[in-house]
């Protein structure tokens, strides 16, 4: 039996972690889970944002599986995600979308990966002021041969071993000649070694309107750190797609397919879940929708769009918002 290390993380984390461990029993998977933890909770309890048993289990066991993990502001890390990324130089985050048999979705024929380099570009966080008055600022964007080689290459031995006939590089090259030229002359480089796959060259404004137009067109999309990030906030939102979420998942799913509200859809995806939250509950015909919110501020809001959301559409039995206190967690 295969030993993982599981690591919760912190807020809605346990919830999903416990779902996890529930699906892998009903499965019969045969892998038994090493608990170890980091983030927010932990320092709280330790003064450690990562203990040491922590690395000792990873490294003992190869695997690990990792819910969302809070970085204290101002404390330890400017990320533990980065950081834990850097360390373990792991620089592939597979991000996988497709329809699932018997289940209705406003697209069909959905069959995509995003291939995101992990451990280079902005988000590598160097950056510094330009003067003592700090009224200026620059942040450095690193892309290397090495990070771009191997990222690009998985992405085509991706879509070799799947018969994929078309790999999308995603970039911002003509305004960023050095950086992100060097990654597309790369991908261009890459591409002439596999006769039978197609290169497709997209700026990331293009890109993400195609992908929520236009999803079906996509099969294997790569790309840099920062256009990788952006590029999972649309994918995730081609409405009610079943998706298997990858290491670096931000912790927050909306399940909404019905609703055309754009400013209440607007304001749902900038909400984050904290220690305490109020929750939706969206009732219709057919399905029950639950959301959870944060703040009394947010609640307000959500109470004078949710009248009139209820008002507009009538299949909607009922509206209810709901405070739902999860601060208390075994």
């Amino acid at each position: 039996m295969k030993k993982i290390t599981l690591i919760p993380g912190d807020g809605i984390g346990y919830e999903i972690s416990e779902s996890l461990v529930k699906i892998f029993d009903a499965a019969k998977v045969p892998v038994e889970f090493e608990t170890e933890n980091a983030g927010s909770d932990v320092y709280e309890k330790t003064g450690e944002l990562i203990p040491e048993s922590l690395y000792e289990s990873v490294e003992r066991n190869k695997i690990a599986i990792k819910g969302p993990i809070t970085t204290p502001i101002g404390k330890g890390f400017r990320s533990i995600n980065v950081y834990l990324r850097k360390k373990y130089d792991l620089y592939t985050n597979f991000r996988p979308s497709r329809n699932l048999p018997g289940i209705e979705t406003r697209y069909d024929n959905i069959d995509l990966a995003i291939f995101r380099e992990n451990t280079e570009g902005i988000y590598i966080g160097e950056e510094k002021y330009e003067n003592e008055e700090k009224t200026s600022a620059i942040a450095v964007k690193r892309i290397t041969r090495k990070g771009s080689e191997r990222i690009i290459r998985s992405a085509f031995e991706y879509a070799k071993n799947n018969g994929i006939s078309k790999v999308t590089v995603v970039h911002k090259a003509n305004i960023l000649k050095f950086t992100d030229g060097m990654f597309l002359d790369i991908a261009r480089e890459i591409s002439k070694e596999y006769e039978n796959i197609e290169l497709e060259e997209l700026i990331i404004d293009n890109m993400c309107m195609q992908l929520v137009t236009n999803p079906e067109r996509f099969k294997v999309i790569v790309t840099m750190n920062l256009y990788g990030d952006i590029s999972e906030t649309p994918q995730k939102n081609i409405p009610v797609i079943i998706y298997s979420d990858s290491a670096t998942m931000n912790g927050f799913k909306t399940i909404i397919s019905k609703i055309k509200n754009k400013d209440l859809y607007a304001l749902i995806s900038e909400i984050r879940l904290a220690d305490k939250s109020y929750q939706l509950i969206l009732t219709d015909n057919t399905r029950v929708y639950v959301d959870t919110f944060v703040d009394e501020e947010k609640y307000n809001q959500m109470y004078r769009l949710y009248k009139k959301l209820k008002a507009q559409h009538t299949d909607f039995k009922t509206v209810e918002l709901r405070y739902k206190d999860i601060t208390t967690r075994q």
